[in-house]
């Protein structure tokens, strides 16, 4: 089984969608979101966004299956992040996208990182290759295989994510079964 990398956009949906109590029983070791990413939960949290909060809810970590991964100073992914990707050290621009990639370059060979931020996902398709990004949909159409989550919440998912992008006039056909 493949792991899975969520990005910020993906993680709002699924926070609008699934309970944490959900994704506590989810298995362990298969989904992660870059230390940017929560940060950036735990920021709007503490100033009040209703957004933010369930984000934060969803990552607590005595509670959830997702788990979040921090680029250690002075490892190759750092080396990645900081040189490679020209991410300059302090700043939060596309931090975590960047610090995804790094990521499944160096620790996570089976990962596949999933955004709907273009991009992003051209970097990571040119950085990681064929098979190691996926839209949103994939990650959807994954829970909702492995009975992770309801046709109900599947639904929701679709939903939210063909809301956010322009591009798409109708879910995709895969999303209709």
């Amino acid at each position: 089984m493949p792991s899975w990398i969520i990005d910020d956009g993906p993680l709002n949906w699924l926070s609008r969608a699934v309970c944490p109590g959900d994704v506590a029983s989810w298995p362990t070791g298969r989904f992660f979101v870059a230390e940017a990413t929560a940060t950036q939960a735990n920021m709007g949290a503490a100033i009040g966004s209703p957004e933010a909060q369930k984000r934060k809810d969803l990552l607590a970590p005595e509670r959830s299956a997702i788990q979040i991964f921090k680029i250690m100073t002075d490892s190759e992914a750092w080396n990645i992040l900081y040189s490679h990707l020209s991410q300059t050290a302090g700043t939060n621009t596309n931090l975590a996208e960047n610090a995804a990639i790094a990521w499944a370059l160096t620790e996570r060979s089976d990962a596949i990182f999933v955004t709907v931020d273009k991009r992003a996902a051209l970097l990571a398709l040119a950085e990681l290759g064929c098979g190691r990004v996926a839209h949103a949909f994939d990650l959807w159409l994954h829970l909702r295989e492995q009975d992770l989550i309801s046709s109900d919440q599947f639904v929701q998912l679709c939903n939210d994510t063909k809301k956010s992008d322009q591009s798409l006039n109708n879910l995709p056909l895969r999303c209709n079964m």
